[in-house]
Order: C-alpha cells, then structure tokens, then sequence
C-alpha cells in the first residue's frame, strides 16, 4: 500500500473527527473564534489529516511535533505573548514563627553534627581501646585488659 493509499483510507475517519470536534466545540456553547486553536499531536498527526480536521470542523488545527507539549504549546497560545514586566513587590519580613522554625532547625543540625563528628569510630594508638562501657588500658603482665570504673 502506498502512502496516497493510507491517506485515501483515513480521508472519512479524519473528516469524521473534525466534524466530532465541530459538535463537541458546539455542544460546549463556546464560539470557534474564543478557542486558541485545535493542536493535534501524535503519529497520526500527519499535514494531510491536520488539512482534513481543520477544513471539517472550521477551526484552525495545527500539528505539533512534541505530543507532551501539546498542553503547554496550547496553554501559551491561548494566553499570548506576555506584556511588560511584572511588578512583583518587596517580599514580606519574616514572622516570629518562621525565624523560631529556622533556629530550631539549625540549632538541631548543629547538635546532629556534633554528635556525627563525637560518635565516630577513630583508630586508636596501639595499646589503648575505648570501649562504651567507658575506657580501658593496659594493665601488664599476663591480666590482659581491665577497666575503667565508672
């Protein structure tokens, strides 16, 4: 089959789909002229089928390449092009609650980092260990280890 013959065979379900969009924009009771455009997006989304949808329904169809960007490529064509700058103001002074949070906050990152940099395992000179019952050291002689009191 060749190319002129798929598109010979889609002909009706194009023209069918743009005459469900003219019904659909219809039964919405929005004016053809208050919409953006029609996006048509996906591999079905050939020049010739776009022609097709468009001259069914009246609306101005167009394809777009990226199918993920059919909503964000509508969005911005329905609002335009944005004029001038915005004012955007001076942010607010912190509340009382929001310096108190970050304070908390940072008082118990600092603990937290205190007790990383305390707890950690360090090697130990030869001939002394630090157990967590408290320390031990060597005692001579055959005893072996004996320790700390607490």
């Amino acid at each position: 089959m060749t190319a002129a013959g798929v598109l010979a065979a889609g002909q009706p379900s194009f023209e069918r789909a743009g005459d469900t969009l003219a019904r659909a924009v219809a039964a919405a009771e929005i004016e053809p002229a208050a919409l953006a455009g029609v996006l048509c997006s996906g591999p079905a989304a050939t020049p010739p089928a776009v022609g097709a949808i468009a001259a069914a329904s009246g609306l101005d169809a167009v394809a777009v390449g990226q199918p993920r960007w059919a909503a964000l490529l509508g969005a911005a064509h329905a609002v335009g092009s944005p004029t001038g700058t915005p004012d955007v103001g001076e942010p607010p002074e912190p509340t009382y609650r929001r310096v108190m949070a970050g304070l908390v906050a940072g008082v118990g990152l600092d603990r937290l980092y205190t007790h990383f940099l305390l707890s950690a395992h360090r090697e130990q000179p030869a001939g002394v260990s630090v157990a967590n019952s408290g320390c031990c050291w060597p005692t001579g002689g055959n005893s072996g280890w004996r320790a700390c009191s607490r």
